[in-house]
């Protein structure tokens, strides 16, 4: 319904590969293995409503796969994740239960790194409870400070999970070229954690 690219742009974008000739591939199929003895392998990224003949039909069809037997077809997998912004606060404690933190994947964070990032503030922050000390912010110019940011202001009614990105960043308070935005925002991004540090450091928080 988005259109015939719209893979492309999503498990099957080709970043960062090229073929032997140096000639960047149309579209990529990681494959990813599900046992020790090398024998099985997960398509990643395949989650489908397809009809199991009709998947069957489509895997054989991508080159290297044409005999492939298939062992266990894809369906879609729902995700389960609180309304954030109703329940969670900046530092993943529930809002009527200070004492309780939520992270990963149910907290409403999308992605490895994003769950991942979700557990550092949340463990820092029960860290801090349990030593009577005062909650962290990270800053919203980071990655996981963004994030959290999105997770506890964004509107409930219309919420869904998020991938770190840089739209949930705050505007730079500068203009910049197109192709110098994306470090302007790095580095704006480590001048704010270095202060952060630093903060922490000297026990001012």
């Amino acid at each position: 319904r988005r259109g015939k690219d719209t893979l492309r742009y999503g498990p099957m974008k080709p970043v960062g590969l090229l073929r032997p000739d140096g000639s960047k591939p149309y579209a990529v199929v990681q494959l990813r293995q599900d046992n020790v003895s090398a024998s099985l392998y997960n398509v990643v990224g395949f989650q489908t409503h397809l009809a199991f003949p009709e998947q069957q039909r489509l895997l054989r069809m991508i080159p290297g796969l044409e005999q492939v037997q298939i062992v266990r077809y894809g369906v879609m997998h729902r995700n389960s994740f609180l309304n954030a912004p109703k329940v969670l606060d900046a530092t993943y404690r529930l809002k009527a239960l200070p004492n309780v933190f939520v992270a990963g994947q149910l907290s409403g964070v999308e992605g490895y790194v994003e769950s991942v990032g979700s557990a550092v503030i949340a463990s820092i922050n029960m860290a801090r409870l349990v030593q009577h000390q005062s909650p962290l912010l990270f800053p919203q110019e980071t990655a996981i400070g963004s994030q959290a940011y999105y997770l506890a202001n964004s509107d409930p009614k219309y919420f869904q999970p998020m991938n770190a990105n840089f739209g949930i960043f705050p505007p730079l308070e500068f203009e910049t070229r197109k192709d110098e935005r994306k470090m302007a925002y790095a580095n704006r991004s480590l001048e704010a954690l270095g202060r952060f540090l630093e903060v922490i450091s000297h026990g001012n928080c």
